[in-house]
């Protein structure tokens, strides 16, 4: 049972080696604190999640499941408050609510980061505790989510557009705009914006204000290139499906040899966008329909804005980038079910969709499966003296074999230019001095690895 548990389900994940992101996780989180600020500050994510993790592994150790265990933490707790978002917001009660959860967390986008040390799980987090708070009023809760979570993750920015959006739809901003125009009243003008949320994104940009400044004083703006490639516009449509699976174009490419979606995909697709439709037929008869515009809001602003960008200027259309998206996305479908009201019509949703995102799990485990290089970089461990190196002949390596490896020294780039290297590979990390172009004089030795394979070379 527990071999099937961790090899033919979401728990694979937890206990597979590193991928070269969580990697260098760890390889900058194992720093004091005034380092993590200041290599976070020339990379692409704030400081918050390195050194809370750095804490987390004083307590809990560095091993992929220890660090793994934070997004997991991370992802209960985002689970928790969809439950309060579906009980105390919607009124659904607790024995429902509580199968709802169920449900959410069998979601193949949050499950798959819920075991990934990244920041990500973190970012669901903060942004579902800020949409709580913000569906709820609770305005000073709020101010601290939205902060916490601009500091783990910048496209935290984007719920903040997306509640905005929210806000200056609604009935509520409407009358605020009337008093404020309103000549008569043009003396309660400042009472007025006091007691209204504009107050409180000024003070959320007030807290995040200095991280900002210190990142534009350096961070190197110089370098432009990503990795991400620009979508077909086609994949718009698929919008839906991405958000429920965190499904990305390469990996039919690289897994299956179809560079795209698959058939099952467009299946899958289908069935969400008719629990959506169906559910809006239902929703007609809700008398508070302000849940539907948010939780639409709070599912397509972001991935819309970003799938748009791409053909604008550099590409970002990533599903982790807006995990926090997949969260309303999945509140929506729950609320589109609860719409339906016909228990025999829902549970039968219940289980084509449960049937189908298992069908997706299992595929998943195959196109996400971490490449294994625990063992190699064992066995290089076991035949190293202190005098041998470790040669690296890509560079997406490098931070692997420092968390596999750990003797920093002995690890060098191969023949490869430091001026070339790629910013998003966490350059910040890597110096001039660990490139090199000679290979070592006998009796050292210099273990040249390859992708999946590694020679010893040695001069004599």
């Amino acid at each position: 049972m527990i071999d099937f548990l961790f090899t033919k389900t979401p728990l694979l994940f937890l206990v597979q080696n590193f991928w070269r992101d969580e990697a260098f996780t760890y390889v900058v989180s194992r720093n004091n604190i005034g380092d993590i600020i200041k290599l976070t500050a020339g990379d692409f994510n704030p400081p918050l999640y390195y050194v809370l993790i750095h804490y987390w592994m004083m307590v809990f150790g560095s091993s992929e499941f220890a660090m793994r265990m934070l997004s997991f933490t991370f992802f209960i707790a985002t689970a928790y408050v969809a439950y309060l978002i579906m009980h105390t917001v919607w009124k659904i009660s607790e024995k429902k609510s509580i199968i709802y959860v169920g449900l959410f967390l069998f979601n193949p986008f949050l499950l798959t980061y819920a075991f990934e040390a990244r920041m990500y799980s973190m970012l669901a987090f903060f942004a579902s505790l800020s949409y709580y708070a913000f569906l709820t009023k609770k305005r000073r809760l709020n101010i601290a989510s939205c902060v916490l979570g601009l500091y783990t993750h910048y496209f935290m920015v984007f719920i903040l557009l997306t509640q905005a959006i929210d806000y200056f739809t609604s009935q509520e901003a409407m009358m605020f705009f009337a008093r404020i125009f309103n000549l008569n009243k043009a003396k309660h003008f400042f009472t007025d914006v006091k007691k209204s949320i504009v107050k409180d994104w000024f003070m959320i940009t007030l807290w995040f204000l200095p991280w900002i400044m210190y990142v534009f004083y350096n961070h190197d703006f110089s370098s432009q290139d990503f990795w991400v490639t620009v979508p077909p516009f086609k994949d718009i449509i698929y919008i839906p499906f991405v958000l429920f699976t965190s499904y990305e174009r390469v990996f039919g490419k690289y897994y299956h040899q179809e560079a795209g979606f698959t058939t099952a995909h467009m299946r899958l697709l289908i069935i969400l966008v008719f629990i959506v439709f169906v559910g809006f037929l239902f929703w007609k008869k809700f008398k508070n329909r302000s849940h539907i515009k948010s939780l639409l809001l709070w599912s397509f602003v972001t991935p819309v804005i970003l799938f748009s960008l791409s053909f604008v200027t550099t590409p970002y259309y990533v599903p982790r980038y807006f995990i926090a998206s997949a969260v309303g996305f999945m509140l929506l479908l729950i609320y589109s079910i609860e719409s339906m009201r016909i228990h025999p019509l829902q549970i039968l949703v219940i289980f084509v969709l449960l049937s189908n995102t298992w069908s997706f799990h299992v595929l998943n485990l195959k196109y996400r499966s971490k490449r294994t290089v625990k063992t190699m970089y064992a066995e290089i461990a076991s035949l190293t003296k202190p005098i041998d190196y470790i040669y690296l002949t890509d560079e997406l390596d490098f931070h692997l074999a420092q968390y596999y490896f750990r003797h920093d020294a002995q690890i060098k780039l191969f023949n490869a230019s430091y001026e070339e290297l790629p910013q998003y590979i966490g350059k910040i990390t890597i110096s001039p001095e660990n490139l090199t172009t000679t290979i070592p004089t006998y009796p050292s030795k210099a273990f040249v690895v390859y992708y999946d394979h590694f020679d010893i070379l040695s001069q004599h």
